[in-house]
């Protein structure tokens, strides 16, 4: 087994990773571009009702989260005030789960009453073996104080969440892969597979999310490997989390994923002590295939970085047409764009101006790349 692992390995790397020639397109928010080059490889389209190809995308900017593509029984709370968004947003949602019932608008654009003020889930009717989540989250001032108002009491928040069907559990749960904190002297970050190890602590959440700032999280898993070796990865702003555990336990895997939450579960807090977490740009797709920005000219996973998903349209081994998802870079500021193929191969980064009317130039050969 051993030696097929490494054949696969050297096959999946011996191909030549995605190259760059061109991009044609004014650089604004919003705007349809096109990448030029080679050897991109594919991207299927995983959403046919929808103008783009990833399986979920909504960045909450219509002031409604699109019903057709997210769901929850109540949903997170729509939010307006600019204090609390991330630079260059108007919208975000707001998770809490209340002691009393409470009013609100949701992101869905319904008023509902409940005690659960939380969840945006996307569902994968085709059951995939592969997912690539990713979402914006912040943790508002206070979250640690509120996190620990009862004593003794572990309180928890699952703030991205991969779900198994049901139907392979008997109707019952399976085990989820997620991102987690919870009380404690020092509020951690966690990540949890539930497939028969622990969960692992990562430090403090402080130290990866401090209060009252936004960071993006991402969950890649693939069940579609060799017995042993079912991959999943925890990324915060592109660094990888490192874990005792980098597979899964074979005995006690997931055959296949259904659900991707956002926000979907929280213990029980107080009506006084909250401790509230906000959500954007909510991102899923069935591939490693993407676009993305980077502030610097280094593509790799071993340090944080901040990075903007782009929203593929169409895709082709030398084409790729995207709508341009500035996010929180701004205007006039310089970014380098990266193809990345279903492997995780980077291309060679490439310089562009955000919100320049003119054509950018070819990347300098100089620029720098690590794997």
């Amino acid at each position: 087994m051993g030696a097929v692992i490494v054949l696969m390995f050297i096959a999946a790397n011996a191909r030549a990773k995605p190259a760059i020639t061109e991009i044609s397109g004014k650089i604004s928010s919003g705007n349809t571009l096109t990448v030029s080059g080679g050897a991109f490889f594919s991207h299927a389209d995983y959403n046919p009702d929808k103008e783009y190809i990833v399986s979920a995308w909504d960045n909450m900017e219509n002031g409604i989260v699109d019903t057709t593509t997210f769901s929850s029984a109540s949903g997170q709370e729509m939010v307006t005030d600019p204090a609390l968004q991330r630079n260059g947003s108007r919208y975000c949602g707001r998770g809490y789960r209340w002691t009393s019932t409470h009013t609100y608008t949701n992101i869905f654009g319904s008023t509902v009453t409940t005690y659960n003020m939380y969840g945006a889930t996307h569902f994968e009717t085709d059951l995939p073996k592969i997912i690539f989540a990713s979402g914006w989250f912040m943790f508002a001032e206070g979250f640690s104080e509120g996190i620990n108002y009862q004593a003794g009491d572990l309180d928890q928040t699952k703030f991205l969440v991969l779900d198994p069907p049901s139907i392979d559990y008997g109707g019952g749960g399976g085990p989820k892969t997620y991102f987690q904190t919870r009380a404690g002297a020092i509020v951690p970050l966690r990540t949890e597979t539930e497939d028969g190890y622990l969960s692992e602590s990562h430090g403090a959440l402080s130290s990866w999310s401090p209060e009252g700032e936004w960071h993006r999280f991402d969950i890649y898993a693939n069940l579609d490997q060799p017995e042993g070796y079912k991959i999943h990865e925890f990324y915060v702003d592109g660094k990888k989390i490192t874990r005792a555990h980098e597979y899964y336990n074979e005995a006690g895997a997931p055959l296949r994923f259904e659900r991707i939450g956002f926000l979907p579960y929280q213990f029980p807090g107080d009506d006084t002590h909250t401790w509230f977490q906000y959500c954007d740009d909510m991102y899923v797709d069935r591939t490693l295939a993407r676009v993305e920005l980077s502030e610097t000219n280094i593509w790799n996973a071993t340090e944080v970085r901040h990075k903007e998903l782009q929203i593929p349209l169409s895709w082709t081994d030398n084409e790729i047409k995207f709508i341009f998802n500035q996010g929180s870079f701004q205007n006039g500021e310089t970014v380098y764009l990266f193809v990345i193929d279903e492997n995780g191969s980077a291309s060679e980064p490439y310089p562009i101006t955000i919100n320049n009317d003119s054509t950018p130039p070819a990347p300098p050969q100089s620029l720098l790349f690590e794997n």
